[in-house]
């Protein structure tokens, strides 16, 4: 059972805190988001410890703070170019709450906001992009690493990567909380289903999952055999939601799940989980250099019934700019260390190099456009004005100015490319004995109707693997064009 450490409490506000006016938070040159709560009501929770043999510190009962969300952008303290409306439920107003896991018993909080009608908070302009669920989180790095924009380079990267078709979109803000200034933030979309404009899954069929070792302060949790070797890991749902998802759709996700397991001791875990998108998700981890593989959150999509595994956005960055000159911990955590290095089948070890050798030059020159563009804008200042602020009031984490943060950029990726050229040599590219069963061959040939462009092509096994021939050039089953020597 879950051990809670303390009563109901608020992690968020000491007795003294820091007055300072809109006026002034403007003045750092970032948008001001002003959060208003009913009565001045504080958001608070319990704090929690895992079960005997599992992971990691929670909260749990957390309070949904009603109240009035106001954003602000520089030059114009007297007009919101965004306003909820003071709080009718249902109707206009917000939720704001503590969220996270460790993060959530710091001094300097993160939050989640609910709206209580649907809008885009980045405001672009598109009403497609409306959605109740935000999040205002720490966009920093650790003290190993005292980086300012962790979270907006680890997106770009990801970007860059092509590792899922949604990333996070997100700005830079300073906060008020009730007259109260609370810091340095980014607020930001969050994981979850919304097919016009987040994860586009399947409303029935669908599912957005995480490896996650929080599962124990979950509602709901499926076990895998390969990650119930430890009490580690589970996976837990973004959607369904835990209130919703009924027992058809746990069955259901538990036997591809089962499937998915077996496949990797035998060498056909291609047909059940996106490569190319495992590969792309751990090029991204390697050119970050990740170090924690607990708490860097693991999403795995599945669209349809019809569709195989993927993998989602990254996130959570605060343990980048660690790991160099090897590989990072996600390679040899989870379901990667059976894929690389224990599984007979190579193709996602084949992959990763593959894409680092044929897009490097392009992944390389886009990530220092970037942070080139970012080095000669505005923006820098505001941020680096924004941490300062930041600091004075929490007197945490003295983190890197922009132009020692840029100096660090140019000498990290040049270096990461040069270890990545070595890292990619040493990965095992050797195939070993497949074999499928008569159900994965029948899976296999019939292609399902995702990939029914590819009908018309010839199917060919080589060397335990399935390879797919059209208009003369070669796939692998995943679709992916494979260059021939």
């Amino acid at each position: 059972m879950k051990k809670t450490l303390c009563l109901l409490f608020s992690f968020l506000f000491p007795f003294v805190c820091l007055a300072q006016s809109l006026k002034e938070a403007l003045s750092y040159g970032l948008p001001v988001v002003v959060v208003n709560t009913v009565n001045g009501e504080e958001p608070t929770a319990e704090r929690v410890v895992a079960p005997e043999g599992c992971l990691g510190k929670s909260i749990i009962n957390a309070t949904k703070v009603p109240g009035r969300l106001r954003i602000y952008y520089p030059g114009d303290t007297e007009t919101p170019v965004f306003d909820t409306g003071e709080y009718t439920e249902g109707e206009s107003g917000m939720t704001i709450k503590l969220r996270g896991n460790t993060s959530a018993m710091r001094a300097k909080n993160p939050f989640k906001v609910k709206l209580q009608k649907k809008a885009d908070l980045m405001m672009r302009g598109d009403n497609n992009y409306n959605d109740k669920d935000w999040a205002l989180i720490k966009p920093t790095g650790g003290t190993k690493y005292p980086c300012p924009i962790v979270a907006i380079l680890g997106n770009k990267v990801t970007e860059t990567l092509h590792v899922t078709d949604w990333i996070p979109a997100c700005m830079n803000v300073n906060l008020i909380v009730n007259g109260n200034y609370r810091g340095f933030y980014q607020l930001t979309e969050t994981v979850k289903r919304n097919e016009k404009c987040r994860i586009n899954v399947d409303k029935e069929t669908g599912y957005i999952s995480e490896i996650d070792p929080y599962w124990w302060n979950e509602e709901v949790s499926v076990g895998s055999p390969l990650l119930n070797q430890s009490n580690h890991y589970r996976l837990t749902f973004k959607y369904p939601d835990s209130d919703n998802i009924t027992d058809e759709q746990l069955e259901d996700f538990r036997v591809y799940l089962e499937k998915f397991d077996s496949s990797l001791m035998r060498g056909t875990y291609p047909l059940y989980i996106d490569v190319g998108s495992c590969a792309r998700w751990l090029l991204a981890h390697q050119l970050l250099g990740t170090e924690d593989s607990a708490g860097s959150n693991v999403f795995i999509i599945r669209r349809d019934d019809q569709s195989m595994f993927e993998m989602g956005t990254l996130w959570d960055y605060d343990s980048l700019f660690r790991i160099q000159g090897r590989f990072t911990s996600v390679m040899s955590s989870h379901y990667f260390r059976y894929m690389l290095y224990v599984s007979p089948n190579k193709m996602l070890a084949r992959e990763m190099v593959r894409i680092w050798t044929f897009e490097k030059g392009r992944i390389l020159s886009e990530i220092e456009t970037f942070y080139e563009s970012l080095a000669a804008s505005e923006l820098a200042q505001a941020i680096d004005e924004s941490t300062k602020a930041d600091f004075n009031r929490w007197h945490q984490n003295s983190f890197d100015d922009m132009d020692t943060t840029i100096e660090k950029f140019r000498s990290w990726f040049p270096k990461k490319s040069e270890e990545l050229d070595s890292l990619m040599i040493t990965l095992n590219t050797i195939d070993g004995n497949i074999t499928y069963t008569e159900e994965e061959l029948d899976y296999m040939t019939g292609l399902l109707p995702y990939r029914q462009a590819m009908t018309d092509a010839s199917k060919v096994i080589r060397a335990g693997h399935l390879y797919i021939i059209r208009d003369g050039k070669t796939y692998s089953i995943e679709g992916l064009f494979i260059p021939q020597e």
